[in-house]
């Protein structure tokens, strides 16, 4: 795994990708879906409405978004989807504002991307992780062997696909292929979120603290140490 790992259960947690966890982002009561943004921020779906907006380092940063939805996840292009339990509707909704359905799931929860944009989105309801293309199509059944109401999803460098499981309180991983690998985390009180975080891609990730919250490829002795990383990736 290539970055820091982030799960919503009765607040935010933060993990290594060990597994270890590292701190709690928020303690809101039941936060919904997390996304992280290209500058870092992390965007949490509050449970008293709309898109929280938090630092990497965890600090509050206001309210993002009225929007509401279960779970949200940004394109390569910025897109944000969101994903609405009550219809299974999910929506594409462009950096300007205007949104569209882009597709449809009973049960429909988490969402995430591989690198070929296809777009996962998990069935609470029929405890399956479906793929859909670029376009919307419909390309059938990616997982379903071990999952128990699968809710958040998140992919690391490797292709591999983790798994909240709200039924069983675990993270599951899957392959690229779609095979279940295991558990990668548990004991976890209703987990709906995953996220994993890569090392810095910009020198402003590494400004005010930013440093201090990767773990991958190393943890940085200083705001230089990671700026050299950006620049050479080393």
């Amino acid at each position: 795994m290539s970055g820091n790992v982030y799960v919503s259960e009765l607040g935010v947690d933060k993990f290594l990708p060990s597994g270890v966890e590292l701190m709690t982002i928020t303690t809101s009561s039941s936060p919904g879906g997390i996304a992280v943004g290209n500058d870092g921020s992390i965007y949490v779906v509050s449970s008293t409405g709309g898109v929280d907006k938090y630092s990497a380092s965890g600090l509050f940063l206001g309210k993002f978004t009225t929007l509401g939805g279960d779970f949200i996840a940004f394109d390569t292009s910025e897109n944000l989807f969101v994903s609405y339990f009550p219809t299974g509707e999910i929506y594409r909704i462009s950096p300007p504002g205007s949104g569209e359905t882009f597709a449809a799931l009973s049960g429909a929860e988490g969402i995430a991307f591989d690198r070929h944009g296809n777009v996962y989105v998990s069935s609470y309801t029929l405890n399956i992780i479906k793929v859909f293309s670029p376009s919307g199509l419909d390309l059938g059944v990616f997982a379903a062997a071990g999952h128990n109401q699968p809710y958040g999803l998140a992919f690391d460098a490797d292709g591999n696909l983790f798994v909240a499981n709200w039924g069983e309180g675990t993270v599951r991983k899957v392959s690229p292929s779609g095979e279940d690998l295991g558990i990668f985390a548990s004991g976890l009180v209703r987990p709906r979120d995953v996220v994993i975080v890569p090392g810095p891609t910009t020198k402003d990730q590494c400004e005010n603290g930013g440093w201090e919250t990767f773990a991958f490829p190393r943890a940085f002795k200083n705001q230089g140490d990671c700026v050299q990383f950006v620049e050479t990736g080393k």
